[in-house]
């Protein structure tokens, strides 16, 4: 799917350790009928081919929501996003750009094992899979900048009355994901 017009899209950066993990996400991506892109320091690496770089060197984007793996927000990246109306970011840096701007930020690495539980979970629960991802890894989780759980693990019990909190945002993510 052409990266400037679609409604969902998955981006990977520097946080991403290997070109494997572009291949989890292009897997994950087709799961939930997404593009896949990327920053700069990853087309620069060769990973993915530049037509995937989202930012101001690259492509602008507009979606509807936007996955960011390993992406701290760079200025020339997040001045390409457009106005996404909802941002999801992995990254182990709770104070980076896009952790800020993210609606759901989980704090954790971008590994092959969070990718693994992401793509486990889609075909029965799109939702509870990126919810869940990180369970056990996560240190932290943000919903709409309010800390909800740290250092612990997130249960989807506990996690459903919080989502639920914030409706608009759980309608959306589901109506994006499914």
């Amino acid at each position: 799917m052409d990266l400037v017009e679609a409604p969902r899209i998955l981006g990977g950066g520097a946080g991403l350790d290997s070109p494997q993990r572009f291949e989890q996400l292009s897997e994950i991506g087709s799961a939930l009928g997404a593009s896949v892109g990327a920053t700069r320091v990853i087309t620069d690496r060769g990973w993915v081919p530049h037509a995937r770089q989202i930012g101001t060197t690259g492509c602008v984007i507009d979606p509807e929501l936007y996955f960011a793996f390993g992406i701290s927000g760079a200025v020339q990246h997040t001045a390409g996003l457009g106005q996404p109306q909802h941002i999801v970011s992995v990254n182990t840096d709770p104070h980076c750009p896009m952790m800020q701007l993210a609606d759901l930020a989980i704090v954790c690495p971008a590994t092959a094992n969070t990718l693994n539980r992401l793509a486990a979970g889609l075909a029965d629960d799109p939702v509870g899979a990126l919810l869940l991802c990180s369970s056990g890894q996560a240190d932290m989780t943000i919903v709409h900048g309010e800390v909800l759980v740290r250092e612990g693990r997130l249960t989807r019990v506990e996690l459903e009355p919080l989502i639920e909190q914030h409706n608009a945002f759980a309608r959306a993510l589901v109506n994006h994901a499914a």
